[in-house]
């Protein structure tokens, strides 16, 4: 990713530091936010009439609120499929290894749950090998983007009173949502898309861990949802985005 800073990439790297801790992360640049939104979009209307309207937590969503959710879900995957892409040919291996976003692949028109993942990184020889990258989102809503990689965890496997047992993924990669006009106080995820649109929202890409570090490093958490416990990594004990996709290149390139 050593030219993501480049006009024609989708992304601007920015250094923040954590305590002392220099950490750099990803931010999808405003004026690609319109393509990514409207193929999120899509995605989003034909796999809402099939999903559950109960949150992960158990709890009854309104058809608005559950669809902004998906949308954010949906945006970020799209996100990490391109920046996963664009690292890989940046490093040699996109001719070795395909990105699959499974809502670009799915052949169910989005009517079952079965077998779904968010990305696969898959081998172009053998397509039986593949490492599962799992992608998990949510808002800083009311602190600096800086607070919350301090505050904040890498989000692995889950239980609920709806899914139990989930397997450990290969890999957690961590979207953050930031409101830029935290200080107000007045975020509200029923608006999601809108803020989204106008700026007042954006996206980055924090950084992520393998599944060594999420059960080494990992520990429960409710996350503020009683009847769901998440295992998490906290960010600041994961890698950062420069870090996160050199252990994905060299797991590829070691298989």
């Amino acid at each position: 990713m050593s030219n993501e800073t480049s006009s024609k990439s989708p992304f601007a790297v920015e250094q923040i530091n954590i305590g002392a801790k220099p950490w750099q992360i990803a931010r999808l640049k405003t004026e690609y936010v319109a393509p990514v939104l409207a193929l999120a979009a899509t995605y989003t209307e034909k796999k809402i009439p099939h999903t559950r309207d109960e949150s992960q937590s158990g709890e009854l969503r309104s058809h608005r609120l559950k669809y902004q959710k998906q949308l954010m879900g949906s945006i970020a995957e799209i996100t990490i499929k391109t920046l996963l892409d664009r690292y890989l040919k940046n490093q040699g291996l996109a001719d070795q290894w395909v990105v699959n976003l499974y809502d670009s692949v799915r052949t169910d028109e989005f009517r079952s749950p079965e077998g779904e993942y968010d990305i696969r990184l898959v081998s172009a020889r053998r397509p039986d090998v593949y490492y599962e990258v799992e992608s998990r989102s949510s808002m800083a809503r009311d602190r600096t983007i800086a607070v919350a990689l301090g505050k904040f965890d890498i989000i692995g496997p889950y239980e609920s009173s709806i899914k139990k047992n989930e397997p450990l993924k290969d890999f957690y990669v961590r979207p953050l949502y930031a409101y830029l006009d935290f200080e107000r106080r007045d975020y509200s995820p029923d608006r999601f898309q809108e803020l989204f649109i106008s700026g007042e929202v954006q996206l980055y890409i924090v950084g992520g861990c393998a599944r060594r570090r999420m059960i080494e490093k990992g520990f429960a958490k409710t996350m503020a949802q009683d009847a769901t416990e998440y295992r998490v990594v906290r960010i600041r004990d994961g890698l950062d985005i420069f870090g996160f996709l050199k252990e994905v290149s060299d797991t590829l390139r070691n298989s």
